[in-house]
């Protein structure tokens, strides 16, 4: 069994849950690992997150070792906490009656049908 940790720092404490704790991790043959291994790096070469910055530890459960990493050390905001921390700034200056509207918009006059192109233009933007 291993850990795959996005974003988080390698030496990270990982607290086991109660069905962890009462088993025993299966330890994965080498040729598993190097597979795993590969796997990501395949994915992670991706001209789709070329771009992206990625951090990535896996950590084989069964006895620490580190099974793959990619710029694990990396100081790198989690996404899914950056939103918590947005929306809460958000809920306490705008607060929670407060709505983002979008318009849609017509390049040309409308008749009844739209000829023409139409737009979505953004009534706010919680960054």
């Amino acid at each position: 069994m291993a850990a795959l940790l996005f974003g988080g720092h390698p030496r990270a404490e990982r607290s086991a849950s109660p069905v962890e704790t009462a088993q025993t991790p299966t330890p994965q043959p080498p040729t598993s690992r190097l597979a795993l291994a590969a796997e990501l790096e395949a994915l992670l070469d991706r001209r789709f997150l070329k771009d992206a910055k990625i951090s990535i530890h896996v950590r084989d459960l069964a006895n620490g070792t580190t099974v793959f990493d990619r710029d694990a050390s990396a100081a790198l905001n989690p996404a899914s906490n950056v939103k918590l921390v947005t929306t809460a700034a958000a809920l306490s200056i705008l607060g929670p009656s407060h709505r983002y509207e979008t318009a849609v918009k017509a390049a040309a006059p409308v008749d009844g049908t739209i000829r023409g192109d139409i737009f979505l233009v953004g009534g706010g933007d919680p960054s």
